[in-house]
């Protein structure tokens, strides 16, 4: 799915390219990221990630369709708001050690 949640769009992708260093920019990761966690409390982001989601359900057998589309209405707002509400302490560990920013 494109998108803000899109792993093109995360920092392992993004901050090379706005990076002169070959690796990403510690700030960008981060600036990144905050943004991110505060789109994930937004209703009208959950309505349009569940949507930008719901093809994938087609993929599934047919009695299994209604069932994943119910899991991602119910699933998603939650995993979203409990991100969003997580803080964002994790942010700089998470850039320095997975992403491998400088």
């Amino acid at each position: 799915p494109d998108g803000w949640f899109a792993p093109a769009n995360l920092c392992s992708d993004v901050c090379v390219k706005k990076s002169i260093l070959e690796a990403p920019g510690c700030n960008d990761c981060y600036v990144r990221l905050y943004d991110s966690i505060s789109y994930m409390a937004d209703e009208e982001i959950q309505i349009s990630t569940i949507t930008a989601f719901m093809g994938l359900c087609d993929t599934f057998p047919e009695g299994d369709k209604e069932m994943c589309k119910t899991a991602l209405e119910i699933g998603l707002p939650v995993a979203m708001n409990t991100l969003a509400g997580s803080g964002d302490m994790w942010i700089n560990n998470f850039c320095k050690d997975d992403i491998g920013c400088m």
